[in-house]
């Protein structure tokens, strides 16, 4: 179960987030900053499947997955593995919360510091804490601009865990987030499918688990 849970925590995948309103500069004005937080504040909302590969030093396929994903900022982010088995995890602001139904047991922990920069990435709603953790460069794409956008976010701190994190959009909707850690190791997690008729609540981010269930708080 170690393994299992180490594992999975690494795997969460992902992505920058504040709420930050531009209408008043002109794009040709606004930073890179400030352009990924107008994109990324557009997908304050999401719901849509997700695919996750780990690849190793060698860029060999090491892993994979598939599953649900949820976004409700500036709270929860969801992952609900469907493939290579059913896993659900919740990371919210304060902690880290693993269900395997499989094995009827429930984690409660605190976010390790690979979570804490994710859920920085992905929760954090304000702007002058992101400029002081964040390093955001806007990458040239060989592809069409008007609809793809991507970005390059390098974490200021000498005890991040990530050499730098690549944000991707599509259509101005959050699509894929590519992750580099210092044992060179890429994770590629990939948004489709993205369902624009649901809007999650916070209720979408609790579990439901039987009676029997163990509890294991760390």
């Amino acid at each position: 179960m170690y393994i299992k849970l180490i594992k999975i925590s690494y795997t969460l995948p992902m992505v920058v987030f504040l709420l930050l309103s531009l209408e008043s500069k002109s794009s040709e004005n606004i930073s890179d900053s400030e352009a990924f937080i107008s994109l990324i504040s557009m997908s304050d909302n999401i719901s849509a499947n997700y695919d996750l590969k780990i690849y190793d030093e060698n860029s060999e396929l090491k892993e994979s997955s598939s599953g649900i994903f949820g976004l409700l900022r500036p709270s929860f982010i969801k992952i609900t593995t469907k493939k290579p088995y059913d896993q659900t995890l919740i990371l919210d602001e304060n902690k880290f919360t693993q269900y395997d139904p499989d094995i009827e047991q429930l984690i409660i922990k605190n976010k390790s510091r690979q979570m804490t920069y994710l859920s920085n990435l992905l929760l954090m709603d304000d702007p002058s804490i992101f400029d002081e953790k964040f390093t955001v460069k806007k990458l040239n794409l060989n592809i069409e601009k008007d609809r793809y956008l991507s970005f390059e976010i390098l974490l200021k701190s000498n005890q991040s865990p990530f050499k730098k994190i690549h944000v991707s959009f599509l259509d101005k909707k959050l699509s894929a987030l590519k992750i580099f850690d210092t044992f060179d190791t890429v994770m590629v997690f990939r948004l489709h499918d993205n369902n624009l008729d649901t809007i999650l609540t916070k209720k979408d981010f609790e579990i439901m688990i039987p009676d029997h269930t163990e509890v294991i708080y760390q």
